[in-house]
């Protein structure tokens, strides 16, 4: 009976043992599975972070591109408005130019044809002048016929 005894209070000895062992590695257990809940959460929020962090990036990169590709179109805009402009008043100033030679030539025809016009308006004058005393001298040279014939046809005495 004692051995029993013995070995009962041998058997609660291990039994206590073991339950005092097994509290341990189950409060272990729970320690270590509350580290590793941890680190997993450390773990997401890092990985969160990073990913937000990247996303972030990401955004701001594209609005930079999105910046400098508006800044790039601005420019290029701005260099084909000012080339634009220089072209519309080069060829502005080429027109002008050409429109005054133009006018040069034309003041030059219209001179050529006033001077022509002077030439025949003098020419014409001329010969209206020479028509004229031609005519003239055709009517003296009748009037003297005419008078010589007279003079001729009518006696000294009748005279």
């Amino acid at each position: 009976m004692e051995q029993r005894q013995m070995f009962a209070r041998r058997k609660k000895e291990l039994m206590a043992k073991d339950q005092e062992r097994f509290k341990q590695q189950l409060e272990r257990y729970d320690w270590e599975q509350e580290k590793w809940d941890t680190i997993s959460r450390l773990f997401e929020k890092i990985k969160k972070d990073f990913f937000d962090e990247q996303q972030r990036r990401e955004e701001e990169r594209l609005k930079l591109a999105r910046q400098q590709r508006e800044e790039i179109e601005l420019q290029l805009r701005e260099t084909i408005q000012k080339e634009f402009e220089e072209v519309y008043l080069k060829e502005r100033e080429l027109l002008m130019e050409l429109v005054q030679r133009e006018k040069l030539e034309l003041q030059k025809i219209a001179q050529g044809f006033q001077k022509k016009e002077q030439e025949a308006s003098k020419k014409m004058e001329k010969e209206r002048t020479a028509n004229m005393l031609e005519l003239e001298l055709l009517w003296e040279q009748r009037k003297t016929q005419f008078l010589h014939q007279i003079y001729r046809e009518i006696s000294p005495e009748e005279i």
